[in-house]
Parts: C-alpha cells; structure tokens; sequence
C-alpha cells in the first residue's frame, strides 16, 4: 500500500499541478499524462483527488481504508470528500454532495468525539475548483434525521448531506480556482454564491 512517505516530491508536484490546472506542463511522457488524467477522473476511485485536496490544503494524507483521510499540524483529523464531474456528461448542478457508506450512529459520535472537520472539494473533470472545511459536528441535526429514518438498521448504508444540511457560519474556504466564475452552471446558486462571497486563498 502506497504510504505518505513514499510520494516523491516530483510525483506531489505533478497531482498539484493537474488539481490546480486541469493539465499538466512538466515534461514527462505523453502515456504518463494520460495515466494521471484517467486516474484523476476515475468514479470508482477518488485516491488522487483526496490526495490532491489534502495536498493543497497542507495537511499529511494517510492513505488509510481505515480510519481518518488526513491530519493537519495540530493533529486534528480530516476526512475528505471530493466529488467529481464530467462536464460533457454531468447534467445536474452540483449540491455540495458528499457521504459516507455504511455509516453508524456509533461510528458518528467517534467522529464527533474526535472533533473531525470534513474536506469537501469539487473537481469538474479532475480539475480543483472549490475546496471547504467544517466541523462534522455540524451534519448532525440531519444525521439525525437519518438515524430516525432508519431505526433498527444496523447501519445507514448511504448516509447522504449537501450544503444546504451545513452552517455556513462555519464552513471554512480553503481553495477556490482563480476563474471560478467560468463554472457558475456548475454548481446551485446558493452554493455558487456562497463560496465566492469569501475571501479566496492563495495557493
């Protein structure tokens, strides 16, 4: 299993540099590129985009199917949800989506516990344009709602929020590309108009 120690600087400036473009300038093969693109915008792997918005945000990626995505300098944990779109297929304006599968009432109040902030950042094909970091704590009026839903379930087996389950007043921006405006149709308009009410940060 690959660990954090053992990506290359090269290999970091590579993902970050396709997460921030959308394309890659260094000179390396043409079948290495390709190899980059395809696995940036792979729907049933998101290794590369976790890494990516861990990456950018300066936290260290565990690369664990276990336990918590990443941790920051003060040891706090982060889980990471990165949603992509394509955007010749994608029809449907992006929400803020994000989830976790089979997910428990036990397994949230750890997480809660453990005072866990999410990552959730948006790619439109393999190309970073938002990123944003709140505590967990905050979907837990929804959650819930879902453990109501479900009640006697042993676990939710896909526990779904969207921006509208958050409280803005806690939602930190991390990174927003340069041109966002050039994907207003990309995403609702309360979420659009949210994430470029802030401040954006330089990367």
């Amino acid at each position: 299993m690959i660990r954090e120690n053992e990506i290359s600087s090269e290999l970091e400036k590579l993902i970050s540099e396709y997460a921030l473009t959308g394309k890659i300038v260094t000179d390396i093969s043409p079948e290495f590129k390709e190899l980059v693109e395809l696995y940036f915008n792979d729907k049933n792997s998101s290794t590369l985009r976790q890494y990516a918005t861990s990456l950018i945000c300066g936290y260290t990626n565990s690369f664990k199917k276990l336990g918590y995505d990443a941790i920051d300098k003060y040891g706090k944990h982060k889980e990471v949800k990165p949603t992509n779109r394509n955007s010749k297929t994608s029809k449907k304006t992006f929400n803020g989506w994000f989830g976790f599968s089979d997910y428990t009432k036990d397994r949230f109040d750890n997480d809660v516990k453990n005072e866990v902030n999410i990552l959730q950042s948006f790619f439109v094909d393999g190309r970073l344009i938002y990123i944003i970091e709140f505590p967990i704590v905050d979907i837990t009026h929804k959650m819930d709602y879902l453990l109501e839903k479900y009640a006697g379930k042993q676990y939710i087996r896909k526990a779904e929020f969207t921006f509208a389950d958050l409280n803005v007043d806690n939602i930190e921006i991390k990174y927003i590309t340069p041109d966002i405006s050039e994907y207003t149709v990309a995403m609702t308009k309360k979420l659009y108009s949210f994430i470029i009410s802030k401040h954006v940060p330089i990367v």
